[in-house]
């Protein structure tokens, strides 16, 4: 497992641009699944995203994609430089370095999971309250590259300390089992 280093962590920011016709979640949406696409093509746990303006129910506008591979982000830039998605819809930074004496905090962006039926049978109270606090979740809304349905990933926000394996599922992200911790800059 990949343990980061302060110093290891590289990022770039993309900020939705919306035209007339689009939403920000809409746009922001579009985003993730296209970088859902490149994350596909990249080893394994290769990025993770963050979302620096998230606040209650707000994701934002800014999507920040964290990378301890400086060659894999440097790919990953140019990738989305020739992309004319990103090159009409966002503006994407150049790579930045977490400074080496950044302090923390820490925090995961993790896909808040509700059990399905029947993984939680006798157990209905558990589901109606992650339902609940789902729909009080900022969230994305994705279509699946296999089946082609769409689907929501509510994302939770927690602090944790630094120390975790860097090692984001296929959409950059954490789980309750699996934190992910992204320096908060």
């Amino acid at each position: 497992m990949l343990y980061p280093k302060k110093t290891n962590f590289h990022y770039i920011d993309i900020r939705v641009v919306t035209p007339e016709e689009m939403s920000v979640p809409e746009l922001r949406n579009d985003v993730v699944s296209r970088l859902h696409d490149i994350f596909a093509d990249a080893p394994k746990h290769s990025f993770a995203l963050a979302f620096p303006e998230y606040r209650g129910q707000f994701l934002g506008d800014i999507i920040r994609v964290f990378g301890i591979d400086r060659v894999l982000m440097d790919m990953l830039l140019t990738q989305m430089q020739h992309h004319f998605f990103f090159r009409d819809y966002t503006d994407v930074s150049p790579i930045n370095t977490v400074p080496e004496d950044f302090k923390g905090p820490y925090v995961s962006y993790e896909r808040y999971r509700v059990p399905n039926l029947r993984s939680n049978e006798g157990k209905p109270h558990r589901r109606e309250k992650r339902l609940l606090k789902a729909k009080q979740l900022p969230h994305l809304k994705v279509t699946s590259n296999g089946n082609k349905k769409t689907f929501l990933i509510p994302i939770l926000m927690i602090e944790v300390d630094g120390k975790t394996p860097f090692t984001p599922n296929g959409y950059g992200l954490g789980s309750s089992a699996n934190k992910i911790a992204l320096p908060y800059v």
